[in-house]
């Protein structure tokens, strides 16, 4: 609950089962760091975050109402696409289940996208897809057939060279040299 008078003001005060909540995404958000992903997947996050702590603190106001809409980064459904999507990467998302899912039409929902993030639904869940097959790679150790198989790729041969695309080199290169990079210390 939050306190609105006295010294406490602007307090937060939550109960267990909201600290737990909380913890995952701030561990989530924490890991950053440790793992290869874009600046996208980091304000997905932090949006989650502010979402749940808005809710938990009775804030239901949307980024509409809000008196300063110059200082809004995201809207609230490409948030929540973007949320969905990092969710299930591996589903075989199309752009009109996507936009259904955060109830826009697909040519809003693709709008939006360009207008917030600068690139497609489809070209964002391409850069997901292909951070959560480095994850895999490094963190599961899986081989590059079950890493793309794991986040939704059709073709491993398709896989590797959009990772290459974005990575600049092969999956078994950046699996090589993630490895190497561990087991030296700092």
């Amino acid at each position: 609950r939050a306190t609105s008078m006295g010294e406490n003001a602007g307090t937060l005060h939550l109960g267990e089962a909201a600290m737990a909540t909380l913890r995952r995404r701030l561990v989530t958000l924490s890991e950053h760091r440790l793992k290869v992903v874009d600046d996208f997947a980091v304000y997905a996050d932090l949006a989650s975050l502010f979402s749940d702590i808005g809710r938990m603190a009775g804030n239901g106001s949307s980024a509409s109402s809000s008196p300063d809409r110059s200082r809004r980064t995201v809207r609230l459904e490409v948030a929540r696409a973007v949320w969905v999507l990092r969710q299930d990467p591996a589903k075989p998302w199309s752009v009109r289940a996507l936009a259904s899912e955060v109830s826009l039409s697909e040519s809003q929902l693709t709008r939006l996208f360009r207008e917030e993030l600068g690139i497609g639904p489809a070209a964002f869940l391409w850069n997901v897809r292909i951070d959560r097959m480095a994850e895999h790679l490094v963190e599961n150790h899986l081989s590059v057939a079950e890493a793309s198989r794991e986040t939704g790729w059709s073709s491993r041969s398709a896989a590797s060279r959009a990772f290459k695309r974005r990575y600049g080199i092969s999956p078994v290169e950046f699996a090589r040299e993630r490895a190497e990079r561990l087991l030296i210390p700092e």
